[in-house]
């Protein structure tokens, strides 16, 4: 008898995620299929803004494209705010993942969206939204010295107080 669990192979993240993870503005097109699409989970639960926010910004990777895609898709603020808002199984909102992996460039397009919906106060207290251990995503960035985002939040978007977890 072999061993059956070696030939079970866990399905990978869907294929949209993928794209957006690592920028792929072409693969994404390829599976992006509107507001509907920001529905997509993988096995953590998170979802296409998630999986964005992870990017990094890998040489060539079109992570502002992919972006500017997913919100003209979503043309009401209560999509913007549910896909926002929405948490993954760490408890971890796409903000949270966007901080914490430092990209300044995408907040800041992010911060423009939302002060185009007038939801400036919804996205800063989503900036301090810890996780399920209680780690905010100040703390995570700070962790992860990511001294540009820490700066830019310091400076642009958070008053000392907003610095702390709730």
């Amino acid at each position: 008898m072999g061993n059956r669990s070696s030939s079970v192979q866990p399905a990978g993240p869907p294929p949209l995620l993928t794209a957006a993870v690592m920028g792929d503005l072409s693969k994404f097109q390829e599976e992006w299929n509107g507001a509907d699409s920001v529905q997509v989970l993988d096995r953590q639960d998170n979802n296409v803004l998630h999986a964005l926010f992870s990017c990094r910004g890998r040489e060539g990777a079109q992570c502002q494209e992919i972006l500017n895609q997913i919100h003209a898709s979503l043309s009401t603020k209560a999509q913007i705010q549910n896909a926002y808002q929405a948490k993954n199984s760490l408890g971890c909102t796409p903000l949270w993942i966007l901080v914490a992996y430092g990209n300044v460039d995408l907040l800041k397009h992010v911060q423009e969206k939302f002060a185009a919906i007038d939801s400036s106060v919804l996205f800063q207290d989503m900036l301090r939204v810890p996780n399920h251990q209680g780690d905010s995503p100040f703390l995570a960035t700070c962790s992860m010295g990511n001294t540009d985002m820490i700066r830019f939040l310091k400076q642009v978007i958070l008053t000392p107080e907003q610095s702390l977890p709730p």
